[in-house]
């Protein structure tokens, strides 16, 4: 995972050297129009997200329940672009078979799908 543990309210493309840097890359990915996606994390956190997804110009993708709302473990703010599915998801197993995951590494690969 690439996500730090400090929560931002808001973006944090200016928070620290790491998140500038973020930003830098993230910036101009969306210049060359290519879409960033970036998992909000699962702290629960209804009003904060870690890097990368509260940077800006990425696109944070929550993740909904089984009843269309956000997951009970999804972070969220005001820079939050799109929940997906993200409980109960079936997912390969590398070395073959399946397994049922949660979180928001679950519904970003949903997103980038329909993207």
């Amino acid at each position: 995972s690439l996500g730090g543990s400090t929560l931002y309210t808001g973006d944090c493309d200016n928070a620290g050297v790491t998140e500038r840097l973020y930003a830098a890359v993230i910036s101009r990915l969306r210049a060359a129009g290519i879409l960033t996606l970036a998992a909000a994390g699962n702290n629960g956190n209804d009003n904060g997200m870690s890097t990368p997804a509260c940077v800006s110009d990425a696109f944070a993708v929550g993740a909904s329940d089984n009843f269309d709302v956000a997951a009970s473990f999804t972070n969220s703010n005001a820079n939050t672009r799109v929940m997906a599915p993200g409980v109960d998801i079936e997912a390969s197993n590398l070395g073959g078979g399946s397994t049922v995951k949660s979180g928001t590494s679950m519904a970003t690969p949903v997103t980038a799908g329909c993207a």
